[in-house]
């Protein structure tokens, strides 16, 4: 509305009304343009974030654990958590002889059990009380909880224990299927 001429003193006058409005509009719409880059720009932000909180499939978490502690505490807490369904494909005596319990309280609690162990594992460690017991066929060692968390173990045979827990729909059910496949499990 006015213009200054900077000097000593500084000179301040009145522009006409006409070029006021015309700087006034001018800046209006600066300062519109701005907010809209901004508003784009959060757009942006947010739809990644939405995009990760629905569980985008370009992006799955898998968390690794070591250590044999850590792997047995994390099969027992996944054990004592479910509610619906546990399936288990246990090929390592040691991991068998550590869940076992868990298990066995798992059914109690009405939870649905299914087990998979190696032949020599059932003379040996008889699991009386589950309802769903096969032969192992297959040296792997899974765990999947609810058909919503898989956990998987390697190198249980040495000190260096560790396993893989995802919730990854595609591994889960490879691993259910694996459960259900008579080349890989069969009846007792």
């Amino acid at each position: 509305m006015i213009t200054v001429q900077y000097g000593t003193p500084n000179l301040y006058k009145a522009v006409s009304p006409k070029e006021a409005l015309s700087r006034l509009k001018d800046q209006l719409t600066q300062d519109h343009v701005e907010k809209l880059h901004k508003a784009d720009a959060l757009l942006q932000m947010l739809e990644a974030l939405h995009l990760r909180a629905q569980g985008s499939s370009d992006v799955e978490l898998a968390y690794i654990i070591k250590g044999t502690g850590n792997v047995l505490e994390k099969m027992k807490n996944l054990i004592q958590d479910a509610k619906r369904e546990i399936i288990a494909l246990i090929f390592s005596p040691k991991i068998l002889q550590e869940i076992r319990e868990p298990l066995l309280k798992a059914d109690e609690r009405g939870v649905s059990v299914g087990l998979a162990i190696p032949s020599s594992q059932i003379r040996k460690t008889p699991i009386k009380g589950l309802r769903q017991v096969k032969h192992l066929r297959c040296e792997c060692c899974a765990l999947v909880v609810d058909q919503r968390t898989l956990l998987t173990v390697s190198n249980w045979n040495s000190s260096n224990i560790h396993a893989m827990m995802t919730q990854d729909r595609s591994l889960i059910t490879l691993a259910i299927q694996n459960f259900t496949n008579p080349s890989c499990c069969t009846r007792t």
